[in-house]
């Protein structure tokens, strides 16, 4: 048994008995995963009534936003990059007298598919939640690495990042209350996209993500590829094989240079983990490896495991997550 495996059987013997913590806390966490257990039968149901609830949320969230979609942000050759922005029609409850806070949202797929209309299709109650609470919503398009590999996919990210800060007054955005989150693939470039920035914050005056929200992210790939061997051979056909050009033990420096732990300093943003300690794809030593750089930086953070959850477990944009996020985003982006 490897160090990660057993790494990982301890954590997880460590963290079945704990409970979901429902507040989240400005100051850094403890070591405590906690474990959010939502019961077999509720996963269930959530699943079998997926379609039905996915469709009548995205009707609710024409009802109440104001969609621009495929809004070019970039021009390579002769492709445009786009993203797609919902900007809601009235809110109550959040303080949008500067602006409304914008939550970016960067899709999954391995680097290699997707799209950013996978964030209503995927997340709606997440979506939905989001505009409730008066934030505009920007889901953002990348190169996949078919079409180029790193570091293209993170110079597209932050250059949508600019993008929107530049043209927040015309969008009535409030700058200086960003977020940005994602899923899979798309938790980590969010997460990559933050600290990088953060850690080189004072070569520019644009202002910074104030939180990072990441479901089943990945933050260090040559620990990837250790955790993934028993399992998949090392290959440069692999998803971080394909979008590094080739396996991370053969291009180490840009193995690094591609993981956000190595960017992690005090300055990173306040960061909201959410993992299945069942995913196959991105194990989740992943996200309890990169909590442990965030306590070493004193950076505020939470983790949940979510218990018998795999890769993209529908179980994430339950409301029980929902109000994870929202309650993170209350206390780290006011």
């Amino acid at each position: 048994m490897s160090h990660y495996q057993k790494k990982a059987l301890l954590t997880g013997v460590l963290t079945l008995n704990l409970l979901l913590v429902a507040a989240c806390s400005s100051t850094t966490s403890t070591p405590d995963y906690p474990v959010v257990n939502d019961m077999p039968q509720k996963k269930q149901e959530s699943r079998r009534n997926d379609s039905a609830a996915t469709s009548e949320t995205l009707k609710a969230i024409e009802a109440i936003s104001e969609s621009q979609l495929d809004v070019p942000y970039k021009t390579i050759g002769n492709k445009d990059l786009a993203m797609d922005i919902y900007l809601p029609k009235s809110d109550t409850s959040a303080n949008t007298a500067k602006g409304h806070p914008l939550a970016i949202w960067v899709h999954g797929g391995a680097w290699k598919r997707g799209d950013k209309a996978d964030f209503p299709a995927k997340n709606p109650n997440l979506a939905k939640a989001l505009l409730e609470e008066g934030y505009a919503l920007a889901s953002i398009n990348y190169r996949l690495s078919s079409e180029a590999q790193f570091p293209a996919p993170l110079e597209d990210s932050k250059d949508a990042v600019k993008f929107l800060l530049d043209n927040a007054k015309s969008y009535g955005i409030d700058s200086e209350r960003m977020v940005i989150m994602g899923r899979s693939a798309g938790g980590h470039l969010a997460t990559l996209t933050a600290t990088e920035l953060t850690a080189s914050k004072q070569t520019t005056s644009q202002p910074m993500p104030k939180a990072i929200i990441s479901f089943f992210g990945l933050y260090d790939l040559l620990a990837l590829e250790e955790q993934k061997s028993t399992r998949t051979p090392a290959s440069s056909q692999t998803p971080e094989g394909l979008f590094l050009g080739n396996t991370p033990s053969a291009v180490p420096e840009l193995a690094k240079m591609a993981s956000p732990v190595t960017f992690v300093t005090p300055n990173t943003p306040p960061t909201l983990l959410m993992h299945g300690n069942m995913d196959k794809q991105a194990p989740v030593q992943q996200s309890l490896d990169f909590a442990v750089a965030l306590e070493k930086n004193n950076v505020p953070h939470k983790i949940i495991v979510e218990d018998n959850a795999r890769h993209g477990d529908p179980i994430f944009d339950s409301k029980a997550y929902v109000d994870q996020v929202l309650a993170f985003l209350k206390v780290h982006n006011p």
